[in-house]
């Protein structure tokens, strides 16, 4: 199976299929982690001031955690408002938590490959130096400044 890269984000197989490739599945779940982190906050802002002040204090990690494990309240609809936002609260800080761990995973996979790929690039005597480039003769990569 032979793939082409035509474009960030993709992996592009000759027959026309696509994969997305991990840097990509990390960048959407952190874009996804900061939307549900927004939302929450978002949601705090308009919720019962006692409740808004018992989490005001805690730090983002924190404040994730306890989010995530608000309790429903089964219970009448006398204070429908109230369960409704910890509802709320309680799922976006789940998802938060989710994401992380999915990003979290990611990033290893990340550094594995690149770690694999270097060991790659070590192993092979006639291996390139990442300064060179194909389209410069010698003399001109002389003239090149470094980054």
């Amino acid at each position: 199976m032979l793939w082409s890269r035509p474009g960030p984000g993709t992996n592009r197989r000759r027959s026309g299929a696509q994969r997305p490739d991990v840097q990509t599945r990390q960048d959407s779940a952190v874009k996804a982690r900061t939307q549900a982190i927004n939302q929450l906050k978002a949601v705090l802002v308009v919720a019962d001031p006692a409740l808004r002040e018992r989490l005001s204090s805690l730090g983002n990690a924190e404040l994730f955690r306890t989010c995530a494990r608000l309790s429903w309240r089964d219970g009448d609809d006398e204070d429908a408002v109230a369960r409704a936002t910890h509802i709320t609260l309680s799922l976006l800080a789940q998802r938060i938590e989710q994401l992380t761990g999915q990003i979290d995973a990611l990033n290893q996979r990340l550094i594995r490959l690149v770690e694999r790929h270097a060991a790659r690039g070590r192993a092979r005597p006639d291996a390139r130096s990442p300064d060179a480039s194909s389209d410069m003769p010698p003399e001109k990569l002389s003239r090149v400044p470094p980054l």
